[in-house]
Formats: structure tokens, C-alpha cells, sequence
């Protein structure tokens, strides 16, 4: 009887054992499961603040170039208002020219 009690205490430890090792497989399975997801949420996550990044850049430029563009084109409307501007003023000292001419040559003739 002390042998059979024996075996059947040795056949428990061997069971308790694989129990043991089945369970510390199983939480070996499930942690490399678990560091899988988390690299692969970690990957989505760093391409998430690439594309981010990358669309506060483009964004970034794009206001840039407007600026740029607005910068350029009052620039031109203010050459183009210097340009108008002198060249009535080219205008208008031709015609005092030709006035004052006309005044002398009227003048010549004596008073009407």
C-alpha cells in the first residue's frame, strides 16, 4: 500500500509538473503576443507622427509659398503705382512743355 500511495504521489508531482510547464508555456506564448502587438502598435504610432510631421511640413511651406506669393505681387502693384506714377508725371511735365511753348509763341503775336 505504501508503494501504491507512492506512486500515486509521484504521478501527481509529474502531473503538477507538465501543469506547470504547459502554464509557464502558455504565458510564454502570451507575452510574445503581447510584445508582438505592442511593437507593431508602436510601429503605427511612429508612422503616425511621421505623417504628422510630414503634413505640418507640407503645410508649412504651403503657407510659406503664399506669403512669398502675396509678398511678390504687392511688390509688383507697388512698382507698377511707381511706374503709372511716373510716367504721368512725364505726362504732365510734357504738357507744362508744350504749353509754356505755346504761351511764348502766343506771345510773340502780342495780346489779342
Amino acid at each position: 500500500m505504501l508503494g501504491e500511495r507512492s506512486v500515486q504521489v509521484s504521478q501527481k508531482l509529474e502531473r503538477a509538473q507538465r501543469e506547470k510547464e504547459a502554464e509557464a508555456e502558455a504565458r510564454r506564448r502570451l507575452e510574445a503576443e503581447l510584445a508582438e502587438i505592442e511593437a507593431a502598435e508602436a510601429a503605427k504610432a511612429r508612422a503616425a507622427a511621421a505623417a504628422k510631421a510630414d503634413y505640418t511640413r507640407q503645410l508649412e511651406h504651403q503657407i510659406q509659398q503664399r506669403r512669398h506669393g502675396r509678398a511678390i505681387s504687392e511688390f509688383n502693384k507697388v512698382q507698377e503705382k511707381e511706374s503709372a506714377d511716373r510716367a504721368e508725371a512725364a505726362y504732365q511735365a510734357t504738357l507744362r512743355s508744350q504749353l509754356a511753348r505755346t504761351e511764348s509763341q502766343m506771345s510773340k503775336y502780342g495780346p489779342s
